[in-house]
């Protein structure tokens, strides 16, 4: 699965080139098989996609990622949970124009 779905998943999502639907669905396939990936691949081929998908223009996808944050946090080591997770989330907490994402942010940083 980490050879080849996950790394296709990957350069399928692009902020520039796709609709933030298929950006989404992109991180919904990642949600679905994190339980199965080992961490290392984990923290080395889907984080960052999710640290991507915080920094997205479209507030959907950041409200989708926070969401999935919530629910997969057990799957994400707990260091790079901190380092990648922990700032970007209080960033959206306390700076983000959509109310809702400011909500979900929260509760993925307090969950």
């Amino acid at each position: 699965m980490t050879t080849f779905f996950v790394p296709k998943i990957a350069d399928c999502y692009n902020t520039e080139k796709i609709g933030f639907n298929y950006r989404m669905a992109c991180l919904q396939s990642l949600a679905s098989v994190i339980a199965s990936v080992d961490k290392v691949d984990t923290n080395n081929k889907i984080v960052p996609i999710f640290v991507m998908a915080c920094k997205d223009p479209v507030p959907n996808v950041r409200f989708c990622v926070c969401r999935i944050l919530k629910e997969k946090k057990e799957h994400i080591s707990p260091e790079n949970w901190a380092t990648s997770f922990e700032g970007l989330l209080t960033q959206m907490v306390k700076e983000d124009t959509d109310r809702d994402v400011q909500y979900y942010a929260q509760v993925a940083l307090h969950h």
